[in-house]
């Protein structure tokens, strides 16, 4: 999930004031760690602004509020780590190596830093917050939408050109590809290794592929 993220939700105006004198990215991609490990609620200002290197009013002068901010970096997130997995799948021509690219793709983002134990930002946090973000869950659910919309154009694709069998059909095909990325990135969050999670792609693949 999170290619091509957009967010409809107002950020505010900036005030006009002093050259910002901070890596707008960098701050970014620190409040999207802080975020990933804490959740919303649990994300305090002060642990935000420790970990961007900024005080509040450099905060909400480049970003908005605490909640502008983590629409933000959920889109940071989703085009920087949800969307190379689904370019992947879409640019490989063979399809057996295209969904085997998504599922390693989409790992090198839960195991980030070397690690397992992030799993993947946007199924496991904001479907915590459900119900308490409705712009943002809106938002959320159109993009996931679109990405289901690629996958199932492209294994209509394979099966038409006998490269799959019909059954399942490809709305079945593209739905367990997202549900098998879901159960593996739960895995990462829950402290699987990489190695085994990666010794279990190939079954993933045999999975969505029949």
């Amino acid at each position: 999930m999170g290619a091509h993220f957009k967010s409809n939700i107002p950020s505010g105006k900036k005030k006009a004031g002093r050259p910002r004198r901070f890596d707008e990215t960098a701050a970014l991609e620190a409040a999207v760690e802080v975020f990933w490990a804490k959740g919303f609620e649990g994300a305090s200002l002060d642990d935000l602004t420790r970990a961007m290197g900024i005080n509040r009013p450099s905060l909400y002068g480049a970003f908005g509020d605490k909640y502008a901010l983590f629409c933000k970096a959920i889109a940071h997130y989703a085009e920087t780590i949800g969307k190379p997995a689904v370019e992947e799948f879409h640019a490989e021509p063979d399809i057996e190596k295209a969904t085997k690219a998504y599922f390693e793709k989409s790992l090198e983002g839960q195991c980030r830093s070397g690690d397992c134990a992030k799993g993947c930002l946007i199924a496991g946090l904001v479907g915590i917050e459900q119900g308490t973000m409705p712009e943002l869950q809106k938002t959320l659910a159109e993009q996931a939408s679109a990405i289901h919309k690629g996958f199932v154009e492209r294994f209509q694709q394979e099966i038409a050109a006998g490269h799959l069998p019909p059954s399942p059909d490809a709305p079945a095909r593209a739905t367990l590809m997202a549900d098998l990325m879901q159960a593996q990135a739960y895995r990462a969050r829950t402290g699987a290794t990489r190695r085994d999670l990666e010794a279990q792609i190939p079954i993933r693949v045999r999975a969505v592929l029949g």
